[in-house]
This record gives structure tokens, C-alpha cells and sequence, in this order.
């Protein structure tokens, strides 16, 4: 996680965070294949965050996967 965060804090520059664009990379991540990995453990959770800072919480669905070899999915 620290070699793209860090890759694309050193892209930024002056422009409003809203014109940067991460959907390609977000659909990437999101289309993966995953039918080659051999999950050992799968994990999921939820968390609410609030979306406002007096609002409602809303309720955020995560999920980690664990091979075998230790690899986080």
C-alpha cells in the first residue's frame, strides 16, 4: 500500500484533490481476477463512518482475504 500512496503523493501538485483522477486504477482493483489464489482465510467486517460530520452513520461492508502463502487479497 505505501509504494502507490507514496507514488501518487509525489505526483501531486497545486490542483484541487477533486480533479484527480483514480478511476482507472479503482476499476483495475476492482475487475482483478482472483480465481488463481488459494484463500486460507477470508475475513469480513463492517464499519459505520459517518458521511457528515453531525449525520448519520452509514455502514461500510470490507473484506481481506489470506492465501496460503501469506499474500493479502
Amino acid at each position: 500500500m505505501q509504494r502507490p500512496l507514496s507514488r501518487l503523493l509525489s505526483s501531486l501538485t497545486k490542483r484541487p484533490v477533486n480533479d484527480i483522477d483514480l478511476n482507472q486504477e479503482y476499476e483495475a482493483f476492482r475487475t482483478r481476477a482472483l480465481r488463481g489464489d488459494e484463500v486460507a482465510y477470508l475475513l469480513i467486517d463492517a464499519v459505520y463512518e459517518p458521511l457528515r460530520r453531525w449525520g448519520s452513520k452509514t455502514g461500510v461492508l470490507c473484506g481481506w482475504a489470506i492465501c496460503g502463502d501469506g499474500r493479502k487479497v
